[in-house]
Order: C-alpha cells, then structure tokens, then sequence
C-alpha cells in the first residue's frame, strides 16, 4: 500500500484558498468605499444646494437696494422720431420734444478722374474737425483707387469710397462722427507733375490739388455733398438744444434719448417717463422661481421612499435642515420695522403653499405696486437701522450660508472633504495590510507545499523499506 499525507501534494486550490481569505480581509475596505461613496454623494448635493442658493442670492439682490427698485420705462408718442432709454435717476412726468434736424456727417466728392488717371505726386494732410491731421505721400502715377487705399490705411477718422460710372470715377470722402464742428480738412502741401517729363507749373486742374478742400474756403475743389451738422431739439419749450450726436443724454435727467427723425413743423411729441412696476414685478417673481427650486432641492434630497426604501442624499443633515428652516422662517415671518399691513410677502400676493413653495397673486401685487410703491420698496430695499427689508436679510443669511471662508456651506464641505480624504488614508493602509497578508499566506502555503513533498518523499522512501523488509523475510 502506498503512503500519502493530504494538502497541495493531493491538489488542493491553494490560490482559491488564499482569494477566499483575502476577501475576508478585503471586507473592511468595501466598507469604507461605500462609506467614501456617500459621503461624495452628499458633496455633490451639496454643490447642487450652492449653486440653487447662489441663484437665489442673485435674484435676492435684485430687490435689497432702492435703485434697484427704481425702475422706469419711456414711451414715445412717435418711434420714428425718437425712442429713450430710462435710468434709475430718472423721475416720472411728460416731456413734449420737438427733432429739428438730426446731426449728420461730413460728405465730400471729387470732379471726374480717368479710371486709370494718374493724381501725380505730391503730400496733403487730411483732418476731421479737430481730430488728429494725418498726413499722406502720393506716387506720381498714383490713382484714386490708390489714393483711397491710402486714406482709409491712415485717417481712421475719414472713410474713402471711389465710385465708378463708366470710364468715370469720383473719390467721396465720408466723416466717420457727426456734429457741425466734424468738417473734413484736405490741404495740399507739396505736389510735382504727374508726368516726370512735364517741367512746367502744376495748376489747380492738373496736379493734387483737384483734391483741396477746407469748410468754408474759395479753392475748393471737392464738392460738398452733405454738410456736417448738429441734432437740434427743442425740449419743454427750451428752443434750439444743439449736440453734435444723435444721442442725447444730458438734456433730461436719467433719460437718454435716441433721435431717428424729425417731427412735423411746429408739432411736438411727447415722452412719457413712469416706473415700470412690470419689471419690478418680473425680479419679484424671478425669486419666487429661484425660492421655489430650493424648496423642491430640499424635497428630493431629503426624501424618502418607503416602498424602494430609497434615502434622499441628505435626508437627516443637519446642515441642511439648519438652512431650510431658517429660509422658510424668513419668508413667512414679518418684517421688523415694516409698515403694518405692507410687513409681510403675504401683503404683497406673495404666499406659501402646504408644499412650501411661494406663489404670486399678480393681481395684488401689480395692484400695490401701482398704488403703495414706496411702501413696496421700503419692505424690500431698508438698511437704516437695525430692522432691514426683506431683500436686505435675504441676502445677508444666504451671504452667511454662502460664504466662501466661513460659511454653512463652505464648513460643511471642508468636514465631508475631509471625512472623504481620511477614508483615503484609512483604505491605503487596509490595501497595505491586505498586501502583505495575501504575500505572507502565499509564502505560508509555498512553504507548506514544499514541506508536505518532502514528506511525501520519506513517505516513498519508507514504503520502498517496508516493503524491502518484507521481501527478505519470505
């Protein structure tokens, strides 16, 4: 019979036996990364719950001071004579306008060239008003094209066109900003025969100087197609209102008028400047919007499904629930200081579901923002004192909450962050021990095997004896 001794020799999985036991060790890391994965799980609601604030804030801010509640539109009674952009600094009241003319550009034009007619050689300087004079070197055998090229390569303040008709081409020279005292200047300082074999004189009608031109001056000899001039209105009856563009924003307090045409000899239009309760209606209701997607953030994340048994990502953070309450109190409390019956966002149409979320009566609210709007902005925009408007809270708790250095948000995120970096440590330092455990039974189970062929070995051997002995005693 043989002898034999049970263990790898006899074919037992050795690496199945050491990933069985490495499992094992390997529990207390699994349990760790599901931890780690909440925990980012949470950080990323977190950074959801930010962003919604952030956006409340935004709209929040919109309501918290008194120039933002000063909103005001201008309507014109005739577009096409002039429209108005409305400032903070404007006041409400009519203004009867009258558009004389509108400011224009300076229009010049050159007699007929050739197309392919030398100008001849020479230097002018060109200028607009009393902007920057350029001055510009031609070729002898330079033409109007080239001249152009010129012009608009140096002059920014002059645009160059040449325009043709037929064998014909003219040089038309366009100031680029309006106003009587924008005129184009051309002066010819030095000029030579277009024709280098020509030794006489050149004249007017031959060399550079076809291009002269100064505003009110006798030898010109560009043509003016369009005189430079000034806007003039008449505004409230204050007659002959000269400004050398067509906008005009220093005439009427916080009003910028844009002028498009004229009006009617001896007709006035009106400007009718009032507060727009219709924008400030719409940041009204843009936070409600921003207030009621934090209400339903809070919703889902602090859920529960008892059917799935699906846990909301920070049902039960107290962070959160902190932050919650104190937002839903400050909608629903009064406003310290505020006037009685105008001290709470119910008084303006503005209530709270059994959800949480806010919705807008727009009839009560355009309503007592037409009759009570001082009354609508001091609930908002106060900062004197200690009683604030609730614009003015608002943004001072979710400042609170926001804050990058201290804030709710900002403190809870460092802990999770932190919670998350240290499981790091924790699972580098399970996988270590996991390492050399999985070495160390590997070693223990080479060492065994080696052991057990060893005594497999004298196991053959005193069989091979036994059986020896047994032979020499037959």
């Amino acid at each position: 019979m043989g002898f034999s001794v049970g263990g790898l020799v006899s074919g037992i999985d050795t690496d199945s036996v050491i990933s069985q036991l490495i499992e094992l060790e390997r529990q207390p890391i699994t349990k760790l990364q599901a931890k780690q994965a909440a925990y980012e799980v949470k950080l990323t609601a977190y950074g959801s719950l930010q962003s919604a604030l952030s956006t409340l804030r935004t709209a929040a801010s919109a309501l918290d001071s008194a120039s933002d509640m000063n909103a005001y539109t201008g309507v014109s009674s005739d577009t096409d004579a002039f429209s108005a952009s409305v400032f903070s600094t404007a006041r409400s009241g009519a203004y009867n306008i009258s558009v004389e003319s509108l400011a224009q550009v300076h229009k010049v034009k050159s007699a007929a060239f050739g197309a392919h007619e030398a100008v001849g050689a020479g230097t002018f300087t060109l200028q607009l008003g009393e902007g920057t004079s350029v001055e510009i070197t031609t070729n002898a055998d330079d033409t109007l094209a080239d001249v152009a090229n010129l012009i608009n390569e140096k002059q920014k303040d002059i645009q160059a066109s040449v325009i043709t008709d037929g064998d014909k081409v003219y040089l038309t020279l366009t100031g680029q900003s309006t106003g009587e005292a924008n005129t184009i200047r051309l002066e010819v300082t030095a000029e030579t025969p277009s024709d280098p074999e020509d030794t006489g004189d050149v004249t007017d009608e031959t060399g550079l100087s076809r291009l002269l031109f100064v505003a009110g001056g006798d030898n010109n000899h560009l043509t003016e197609t369009q005189a430079a001039s000034d806007a003039i209105l008449t505004v409230d009856g204050v007659e002959g209102i000269h400004r050398s563009t067509n906008t005009v924003g220093d005439v009427i307090k916080g009003v910028t008028l844009t002028l498009k045409g004229t009006t009617e000899t001896g007709k006035t239009e009106t400007l009718t400047v009032s507060r727009d309760t219709e924008a400030i209606a719409s940041k009204v209701n843009a936070f409600v919007d921003a207030y009621n997607a934090v209400v339903d953030f809070f919703k889902d994340a602090q859920s529960y499904d008892s059917e799935t048994e699906k846990a909301g990502s920070l049902l039960g953070d107290g962070t959160t629930n902190q932050i919650r309450r104190k937002l839903r109190n400050m909608v629903a409390d009064m406003v310290p200081g505020a006037a009685e019956g105008l001290n709470r966002l119910s008084d303006l149409g503005i209530a709270m579901n059994k959800e949480g979320r806010l919705e807008v009566d727009s009839t009560v609210l355009n309503g007592t923002l037409k009759n009570n709007f001082s009354g609508v902005a001091a609930f908002f925009t106060t900062k004197s004192g200690e009683n604030k408007g609730f614009g003015v809270r608002l943004v001072n708790a979710l400042d609170g909450i926001l804050n990058t250095n201290d804030g709710d948000l900002t403190v809870r995120t460092k802990g999770i962050q932190t919670s998350i970096d240290r499981i790091d440590e924790d699972i580098e330092k399970y996988e270590t021990r996991v390492s050399n455990t999985e070495t160390r039974l590997k070693t223990q189970f080479q060492n065994l095997e080696t052991l057990l062929a060893q005594y497999q070995k004298t196991g053959d051997f005193l069989t091979q004896q036994i059986e020896s002995w047994q032979n020499s005693n037959k």
